[in-house]
């Protein structure tokens, strides 16, 4: 059986993480263009997630695995049709809690602690 590697899974996982940086000096600029990255952020993660589809439909898994980070057990990115549901509700979820919360925490101080 041919191994077939697809970066997807660690993309969708990573990209949120590394869009942190520089969304941390967005913030200081403007308030207005914080919130656009921040939805923008979210709505390429879930994007991210959801280009996971044909993959997982074709092949039933996909993933890549490091062997080389933290030997000898390594890293590995898979994700199944079950693991992909559960990724997919959550960047949803998230997407429309950014989209909320815009509103919800309007008037609050302090907002780019939030």
């Amino acid at each position: 059986m041919k191994e077939f590697y697809n970066y997807l899974p660690v993309l969708a996982t990573c990209f949120p993480i590394l869009a942190t940086l520089p969304l941390f000096f967005i913030q200081r600029s403007s308030a207005k263009l914080r919130d656009i990255a921040a939805l923008v952020i979210a709505g390429i993660t879930l994007a991210l997630v959801g280009s996971m589809y044909p993959f997982i439909k074709s092949l039933g898994t996909i993933g890549v695995s490091f062997s080389g980070i933290l030997p000898p057990f390594g890293i590995s990115f898979r994700a199944d049709v079950l693991s992909f549901m559960l990724a997919l509700i959550a960047s949803a979820v998230w997407l429309l809690a950014t989209i909320y919360s815009k509103e919800y925490m309007a008037h609050e101080g302090r907002l780019n602690r939030y």
